[in-house]
């Protein structure tokens, strides 16, 4: 019965602690933006990449369909937050001229290029 639950559990709890770490790490870094070489670095450790990948879904969720700093893409619903970060990393490793621009307007970026609308 434990075990049923946590596997319903398991997202939410996961969502959860996404959003705590995402405000602990707010409160230490002086609630300043992310930028595109701090994310890049994130996701090399195993602390950084929860953080990461919820900042990674979150600019899908909200992006999807519509323009984030003139970007636009349409990622597919088949997709993982798995894929999404992969994404993002091989994007970020062959652009490091452009990683001290905003971590949310290189993730668009990266999307667009590699998931555009039709």
């Amino acid at each position: 019965m434990l075990s049923l639950t946590m596997k319903k559990l398991g997202p939410y709890l996961l969502a959860v602690f996404v959003l705590l770490v995402t405000l602990n790490l707010n409160v230490y870094a002086g609630a300043t933006f992310v930028d595109g070489n701090e994310l890049y670095e994130d996701m090399k450790n195993n602390y950084g990449k929860l953080y990461s990948s919820g900042y990674i879904t979150g600019v899908a969720d909200v992006g999807n369909d519509n323009s984030i700093y003139g970007f636009r893409f349409c990622v597919p619903q088949q997709a993982t937050r798995g894929q999404l970060a992969d994404v993002v990393n091989k994007w970020l490793e062959q652009n490091p001229d452009k990683r001290h621009y905003s971590a949310s307007s290189l993730i668009a970026h990266a999307f667009q290029e590699t998931f555009p609308c039709k």
